[in-house]
């Protein structure tokens, strides 16, 4: 019944106006964007699929979504073309908040996640400069080990749970507010927060909430690009909590209090750079990086430790191969980021864990100018203003022509004589995107995950007990289908302090 509707939606939207003859056309798919959310939900995995392999010949596909022209990329040369080459042709956010990011922007506003243009690329470098750059790094990584610690040992305390992700989330939570506004203790002052986090990612991933926003605004004669009734309910409780963490904790944001940049938290350098005073630290700015850590600064440290944990209960031979190498390591003994940058089997793991669960799975982009691209098989066209592109990082990443065909196995061995750097160069491997628009925040989240990583295996037995039972679904982000139920217990050691066999 869902084909013949999707079908007949095909003939009434595409009847006259194929934009994109001589790319493979996937059918049965309009649907998408005008069904309720259930079904847009269940057609997600399945919409992607049938992109995915109606792309294997040209390397890109099309259907449409509610009207709307949506190209499919997998060929990794196809997908440098658009997101390194054309970076300057397309846009989040797109005209008039059109774009796959635009309702997300009618609810955060201003922020790094929707801007674009110079703003864009001012508050990029400010991220990455806070969140990645490898001097920052260094100064936070004995702060993060002492986070990492208290939260290893809070697990040792409960011995058992039946929601291990919640535990990890507030790791996250407490080093990402750590290092960005100096507070230590995060997760206990932000617990009202999971409720409107939880709707803005249901919101902002929706793809049929752009309808019903439609909808309501042309009822009450509002322009598309005004926020809605619920847009603004959304962000006006979004913004409260933000503002009563900043102001609660104004001392630390103040940048007056120290005397050198260097010794000042992220947020409180923001300050300190834009005008801010002891009498007034948040300016316009630190809101704004203020919002950003609150949408995007902790999810993927959590999600990709949920996944580790997972496959070292599924990998008890990785486990402990990686528990001998910290073991042994230098940075054992001499906590400092280079000696834990060094380990080659735990930079094998995570970049496995990276290919095999990206925590943001599909990436889109409106298109600002018209411009040409190539088929693998050499015709050329058009992309025009009206198309949304997308990628399905997860897919890329275990598509056999790129991978091999042991692509959907959890083999860090792979990684012996490849570079991660290499291979997000050629677009083959982007869990962080790349260009311009990556990740400015790349270094930071590897370096959550292999502290927390380091700490658990030398000082417990985690296993999740429904390891096999956990699979994946494909969203706005990797999501576990159930929570994972857990047991932690003492390792043996011997009298030297190694691990007994």
């Amino acid at each position: 019944m869902l084909q013949t509707i999707s079908a007949t939606l095909w003939s009434f939207f595409g009847l006259g106006n194929n934009p994109l003859p001589d790319i493979p056309y996937a059918s049965c798919f309009p649907t998408l964007g005008i069904l309720s959310e259930k079904w847009s939900h269940d057609f997600y995995s399945t919409s992607m699929g049938a992109l995915f392999n109606a792309a294997v010949e040209e390397g890109m596909s099309w259907t449409l979504i509610g009207g709307v022209p949506l190209v499919y990329l997998r060929d990794p040369a196809l997908i440098r073309q658009m997101f390194v080459k054309n970076a300057e042709s397309i846009s989040r956010c797109g005209t008039q908040t059109r774009g796959p990011f635009g309702t997300g922007k009618r609810i955060v506003r201003n922020a790094l996640i929707t801007a674009d243009g110079d703003v864009a690329r001012n508050w990029h470098a400010d991220m990455t400069r806070g969140f990645h750059n490898r001097p920052a790094m260094e100064g936070f990584h004995l702060k993060l080990i002492s986070i990492a610690t208290a939260h290893v040992q809070r697990l040792r305390d409960v011995e058992y749970g039946d929601n291990l992700q919640s535990l990890l989330q507030d790791y996250a939570m407490d080093a990402v507010w750590c290092l960005g506004l100096g507070l230590e203790n995060a997760s206990q002052c932000t617990r009202e927060w999971h409720e409107p986090f939880a709707q803005y990612v249901q919101m902002a991933a929706s793809m049929s909430y752009p309808l019903h926003h439609t909808v309501m605004n042309q009822m009450c004669g509002r322009k598309f690009e005004e926020p809605d009734y619920y847009e603004n309910n959304l962000h006006e409780r979004i913004e409260n909590c933000i503002l009563q963490l900043l102001e609660a904790n104004s001392d630390l944001l103040n940048p007056e209090a120290v005397k050198t940049p260097e010794q000042m938290n992220f947020l409180q350098r923001i300050s300190h750079e834009t005008g801010g005073s002891a009498a007034q630290p948040i300016t316009m700015d630190v809101l704004a990086h203020a919002r950003q850590i609150f949408s995007h600064g902790f999810p993927a440290p959590t999600l990709l430790l949920v996944w580790a944990l997972r496959e070292l209960s599924l990998h008890p031979k990785v486990r402990q191969k990686l528990r001998e190498e910290i073991q042994g390591s230098d940075w054992h003994n001499r906590r400092e980021l280079q000696l834990l940058s060094q380990l080659p089997y735990l930079n094998a793991v995570v970049n496995e864990l990276l290919r095999l669960h990206p925590p943001i799975p599909t990436t889109a982009r409106a298109i600002d100018r018209p411009f040409s691209m190539q088929t693998k098989s050499g015709a050329s066209f058009v992309i025009p203003v009206e198309a949304r592109v997308a990628v399905s990082l997860a897919m890329l990443h275990q598509d056999p022509h790129v991978w091999g065909e042991d692509a959907s196995q959890f083999r860090p061995e792979r990684w012996d004589g490849l570079h991660p750097n290499t291979m997000e160069g050629e677009c083959k491997y982007l869990p962080f995107l790349t260009g311009s628009r990556r990740c400015p925040c790349t270094g930071f989240v590897l370096q959550q995950v292999k502290v927390f990583l380091a700490m658990l295996l030398t000082e417990v037995e985690l296993e999740v007990t429904n390891a096999s039972a956990v699979e994946k679904r494909l969203g706005p982000v990797s999501e576990p289908t159930k929570p994972l139920t857990f047991t932690v217990s003492p390792i043996k050691t011997d009298s030297n302090g190694y691990v007994e066999h």
